[in-house]
């Protein structure tokens, strides 16, 4: 009689319910795949919350850190809808650095990368809805946008993830000023620390814009251009020194306001989270498609 009683206790008394972890599923693309974590499995009533987006690249394929590089941009976040928290703050962990074909600097994550995201507890349930828009590049770029929706549970006691916890400690978020890491060709070959390599100076910078600037006008779609020019300045042998140096001063500043034009546009596209970079524009299928058809 007394086991019976024993196994009908047993078996009818509920137990409290094995926490587990809270994720969202994965959204995969042909680049790769990644999901929202929560290093919670059962939330605290206050405190720091902290979450986390889970990245697994394909060979070949990377995403970008808050200082890309000469090109890309870090994944950006919408928080629209969440409740339970406020605050949320994306995080990055150590990037590395390397230099892709076409010289060309990329600060960003390979192969795995969580971002920590740290927020701060509110009252009511933990509801988070993420819309996160990120690039992930390799011989091309392409953006991609994912919603996630993801509610961590709330109890008397906070319970944390084992797991979640290491995989996120694998990534710890970088504290302070950048990092000063070696820079690496695609192939591994080192070029030298990123302060040496990035600033080179303004006087070395005048001297291969100049350097370059040959070059273009030796060019065979150039050149002819250049005795136009000059045939242009023959004609006004007549003319008095003012409105020569005049003529010469205003088309030297049309080319001048024309590339800072070109430049503040690039700046301005960036700042507000464009791909731009060197030669960015080729890979534009409708500028491809119209330089072919001429």
């Amino acid at each position: 009689m007394k086991r019976i009683l024993f196994l009908f206790l047993v078996f009818a008394v509920p137990l409290p319910p094995l926490a587990s972890a809270v994720t969202t599923s994965w959204q995969i693309n042909p680049q790769g795949q990644l999901r929202l974590i929560s290093s919670y499995d059962v939330a605290p009533s206050s405190g720091p919350l902290l979450f986390g987006l889970h990245f697994k690249m394909k060979p070949g394929w990377h995403t970008y850190y808050k200082d890309p590089g000469d090109a890309g941009y870090p994944p950006k976040i919408i928080w629209e809808g969440s409740r339970g928290f406020k605050n949320p703050e994306l995080l990055f962990p150590e990037p590395i650095r390397t230099r892709l074909p076409g010289n060309v600097l990329m600060i960003g994550y390979e192969k795995e990368v969580v971002y920590p995201i740290r927020a701060e507890r509110t009252s009511g349930p933990v509801h988070a809805v993420a819309k996160v828009s990120y690039l992930t590049c390799g011989e091309t770029c392409v953006p991609y946008t994912y919603t996630f929706m993801l509610d961590v549970p709330s109890g008397p006691t906070a319970q944390k993830d084992p797991e979640i916890i290491a995989l996120m400690s694998s990534f710890p978020a970088v504290a302070g000023g950048e990092s000063r890491q070696t820079v690496g060709r695609h192939d591994g070959s080192p070029t030298g620390a990123l302060g040496d390599d990035r600033h080179v100076g303004l006087w070395g910078i005048l001297l291969l814009a100049f350097v370059g600037g040959i070059l273009l006008n030796v060019m065979p779609c150039v050149l002819p251009v250049l005795s136009i020019k000059l045939l242009g300045l023959l004609q006004q042998g007549g003319q008095s020194r003012f409105r020569i140096a005049r003529d010469a001063l205003a088309s030297a500043a049309g080319i001048l306001v024309s590339f800072l034009a070109l430049a503040g546009a690039a700046v301005i596209a960036k700042a507000a989270g464009k791909a731009v970079g060197w030669g960015i524009q080729f890979q534009e299928p409708l500028l491809l498609f119209s330089s072919s058809s001429f």
